[in-house]
């Protein structure tokens, strides 16, 4: 797998991230965008999550870090051509396997998920200030850690 981030299609945005509408209908006219979010696992669910789902490792790497970054580049891509930003939303493997059974590994599903995370105020704010701790939790400035990533093209 190489090291780039792969260029993230129209139709994968739609796949990655949660929208309160249509992404292909949301203009500037439209204002602010209320939840705009991007399902994330954080380092204590990861390791479950891709035992549980090893298709997440055909678009993603295996290292959390790695992960972490590739989803600051995806995040990046979307905040250059979406209106607002989004939120960061940590899904947990046992809550996503509660609320969506068999259907918890689908893309849909961690959307959603991620979605009703941010609707209900339980999203990490992207981006964070270059001096404030990065949202990915590993303890370093974001300047230092997913800050310099740069966007999927």
């Amino acid at each position: 797998m190489s090291d780039e981030p792969k260029p993230i299609s129209p139709e994968e945005l739609g796949e990655l991230f949660t929208f309160n509408t249509d992404p292909s209908r949301i203009a500037e006219s439209d204002g602010p965008v209320t939840v705009w979010a991007l399902a994330w696992f954080p380092a204590e669910d990861w390791e479950r999550a891709i035992i549980e789902w090893p298709e997440l490792l055909e678009t993603m790497p295996e290292d959390h870090r790695e992960y972490s970054q590739r989803i600051e580049s995806h995040l990046k891509a979307a905040a250059a051509t979406e209106p607002g930003s989004p939120d960061v939303a940590p899904l947990n493997v046992a809550d996503l396997i509660a609320e969506f059974g068999e259907d918890a590994g689908e893309p849909r599903s961690r959307a959603t998920a991620g979605a009703n995370r941010a609707r209900s105020g339980n999203a990490i704010s992207w981006p964070p200030g270059r001096n404030d701790p990065c949202w990915c939790s590993s303890g370093q400035k974001y300047k230092v850690c997913c800050g310099p990533v740069k966007a999927a093209t």
